[in-house]
């Protein structure tokens, strides 16, 4: 139960980074699995296909989703999960530039 809840603020915190609920959910599954073949992954998060390697990519774009190939077959797995610590700096930086900007 307890990894079930840390598992739910991970996606409460990946939405309010600005990723989609999607997106937050198959981070999530991804984090639970580990090193997964897309099938695994569509299978856990419920969602279609397309949508899940649509999701997988954009994390992979924003540095969060590592993909590899074995034997002629995609996996995915997450970056080092400090690559969080970094987006929240960098969304603290943004948030803090703007303020200062909005002060002048």
């Amino acid at each position: 139960m307890t990894g079930s809840i840390h598992l739910n603020k991970l996606e409460e915190l990946l939405v309010s980074l600005g990723f989609s609920a999607k997106e937050a959910r198959v981070y999530r599954e991804l984090f639970d699995l580990g090193v997964s073949p897309a099938s695994t992954i569509i299978s856990k998060s419920g969602l279609k296909r397309g949508i899940t390697y649509n999701v997988l990519y954009s994390l992979q774009k924003h540095g969060l989703v590592k993909e590899i190939e074995k034997n002629q077959k995609k996996y995915f797995r997450i970056e080092h999960p400090k690559r969080l610590l970094d987006l929240v700096e960098s969304k603290h930086s943004e948030l803090t530039n703007l303020k200062n900007s909005l002060s002048l």
